[in-house]
């Protein structure tokens, strides 16, 4: 789950994450700067996600 940071807080998005290999290193309870693609309708997918603090995931 995330939110869309231009938006109010509580509206939750729901993203599908379509690799296996990105959604193993994701961590529950961390934040992660994320991009998405899609539509309320069709479903959100993950396009881009990085930790914070990781500036080799910038490149």
């Amino acid at each position: 789950m995330a939110y869309n940071s231009s938006a109010p807080r509580e509206e939750d998005v729901k993203i599908f994450v379509d690799n296996a290999m990105v959604w193993n290193l994701i961590e529950s309870g961390h934040e992660y700067f994320a991009s998405y693609e899609g539509s309320a309708a069709k479903g959100f997918h993950l396009a881009q996600i990085n930790h914070p603090g990781d500036q080799d995931t910038l490149r």
